[in-house]
């Protein structure tokens, strides 16, 4: 993998938030994206829909089974889901 970076510089990637994520996921998302400003000073834009991300680097948060796009993503080979079926509470970075 390519090195990712939250924040590099003044710019910080979007915080993709889907509206099907279970309330708690969402919870996540905005307490992350809280805590990278508290710490960077960067702030990240949190969004719901992909179409609204304007940075090249993402961070999705959603929930297996409830995401459309974790699906088309999967359908389309550029993410594999199998380390984290069937589980619960787990992040997986792609």
């Amino acid at each position: 993998m390519e090195n990712f970076y939250v924040v590099k510089k003044d710019l910080v990637a979007d915080f993709l938030i889907e509206e099907e994520a279970y309330a708690g996921v969402k919870e996540i998302g905005k307490t992350v994206a809280e805590d990278l400003e508290l710490v960077s000073g960067c702030h990240a834009k949190q969004r719901s829909e992909l179409s609204q991300c304007t940075m090249d680097r993402v961070i999705l948060f959603a929930t297996l089974g409830k995401s459309s796009m974790l699906m088309k993503l999967e359908e389309q080979r550029k993410i594999s889901l199998a380390d984290i079926r069937e589980k619960r509470e787990v992040y997986q970075m792609q």
